[in-house]
């Protein structure tokens, strides 16, 4: 019996502060980068679709498309 699936992933890429449209203040953010994949016994495996970028407000906790907001595109995360 072989378990497979798929799943969405989600990587930390980078935080900060910027004015969230939603809720009208200058506050943190957490960069998100999401990919979706197949998994086999619950391990991803490979990826079957692009990655696309949020952005979470840590104020108000809503999550909004990377481009939408104008900022620039982090290429890879950040190091410790």
């Amino acid at each position: 019996m072989f378990i497979f699936g798929w799943g969405n992933r989600s990587t930390y890429v980078d935080s900060g502060s910027f004015p969230c449209p939603v809720c009208k203040t200058n506050t943190n953010y957490i960069h998100l980068r999401h990919r979706k994949w197949i998994t086999f016994f619950f391990i991803p495996v490979f990826p079957i679709s692009s990655s696309f970028e949020t952005l979470a407000c840590q104020k108000c906790q809503s999550s909004m498309p990377f481009e939408a907001i104008g900022m620039k595109a982090s290429v890879e995360p950040k190091s410790s």
